[in-house]
């Protein structure tokens, strides 16, 4: 199960009437603050904070959602960077994970589990494909938040190194060896890029890098089939053999830039929607209103997304008019978490646009827009 379903389920099946403790701890063991369990100062301050505000007679609620998180710190080990922990008030964990990306310490007593941060992760760190490979051994891994996963290895079946011929009596015997060699390592390509074709189906990861050194690669790159060919990210030069922090971190980088292009196209091709009044509508007062009807396939805002008044004042307005009152207080968090949240909850998509993108979204639709389903 990946991680966008298990936010899915846990958006549409824990409306706990008695609350929600949503906990994201940074416990990144590289923070100096962080060690010798130096984060359970900042936990402690969260509660207090998550606190604040309780109802009179959300009060024991909040108390069971405590004591359950509690309970589960005092046992726990850090791994990764960030800990998400969500605590019910009937004091039963619905859901925790470590994971390998940073998200800044906040947590909130609410009706529903608050899953931005989650679903903003996810978005950040798609996950994609690597292929390291030479003439004659390729590694295959998978990225997923910013942790790699070796899956298979393939290696050719034959010695298939390049032959240098040093005398005239060695050299048709060395280029009959070369011409075998050849054809070995092309099978063996050919091998790798239908394995890379089996991992699709079972991963379904969005892009795909490269690696290795030499010609392979570009044989390779010739291989691919079409639907790999569109999820091609490009080349990157390492040794068969590079560990796999190395593969990582060169990877990673490829897909920040990649990402960042697509998000870039993503916000040109809103604003053309919107512009022709078909598939596409900017702005938080009319992408609030697509929402309240269940017609937005994908929300796309930018990374620094923040509402004015006159413009949180009119959402509250729309979200009071909806089936499903909006939240108590009146600010771009909680409205943005309402909206995400009714967009997982009708199937769509969630997109979170960082640099370029961001400032052009900011500045043609007020950091917000929508595609719709119709």
């Amino acid at each position: 199960m990946t991680l966008t379903t298990e936010v899915k389920e846990l958006v549409t099946s824990t409306k706990a009437e008695t609350g929600i403790l949503s906990i994201y701890l940074s416990v990144d063991q590289q923070r100096a603050g962080n060690l010798n369990r130096g984060y359970q100062v900042t936990f402690k301050n969260l509660l207090r904070e998550a606190g604040e505000g309780v109802e009179p007679d959300e009060a024991a609620a909040f108390e069971r959602a405590v004591n359950c998180a509690q309970h589960y710190m005092a046992e726990y080990v850090p791994e990764g960077k960030t800990l998400v922990l969500f605590c019910s008030g009937d004091g039963e964990i619905l859901w925790q994970q470590n994971l390998r990306v940073p998200i800044d310490s906040q947590a909130y007593w609410q009706e529903n589990a608050f899953i931005r941060p989650l679903m903003e992760a996810h978005d950040e760190f798609q996950r994609y494909a690597v292929v390291v490979t030479d003439r004659a051994r390729a590694r295959l891994f998978t990225v997923m938040l910013n942790e790699i996963e070796e899956n298979q290895e393939a290696l050719a079946e034959w010695n298939v190194r390049k032959f240098d011929s040093s005398t005239r009596d060695r050299m048709r015997s060395q280029m009959n060896f070369q011409r075998q060699a050849d054809e070995h390592a092309r099978r063996h390509l050919r091998n790798v890029a239908d394995m890379m074709d089996k991992l699709a189906d079972e991963q379904a990861f969005d892009r795909l890098v490269l690696a290795g050194v030499g010609e392979a690669v570009k044989d390779l790159e010739k291989m691919l089939s079409e639907r790999l060919k569109s999820r091609y990210m490009g080349c990157i030069s390492l040794p068969v053999d590079a560990p796999e922090n190395a593969v990582l971190e060169k990877t990673r980088a490829r897909a920040e830039e990649t990402e960042r292009r697509v998000e870039l196209d993503l916000v040109q091709r809103l604003i053309t929607a919107s512009a022709k009044e078909t598939t596409g509508v900017l702005g938080l007062a009319a992408t609030l209103s697509m929402a309240v009807t269940g017609r937005i396939d994908t929300l796309v805002y930018s990374q620094n997304f923040l509402a004015d008044p006159k413009s949180l004042k009119r959402a509250r307005d729309i979200m009071d008019a909806s089936d499903e009152a909006g939240p108590r207080e009146e600010s771009t968090r909680d409205v943005l978490e309402w909206l995400i949240e009714r967009v997982v909850r009708s199937g769509g998509a969630i997109e979170q646009v960082r640099g370029d993108a961001a400032e052009k979204l900011n500045a043609e639709g007020e950091g917000m827009g929508a595609f719709l389903r119709y």
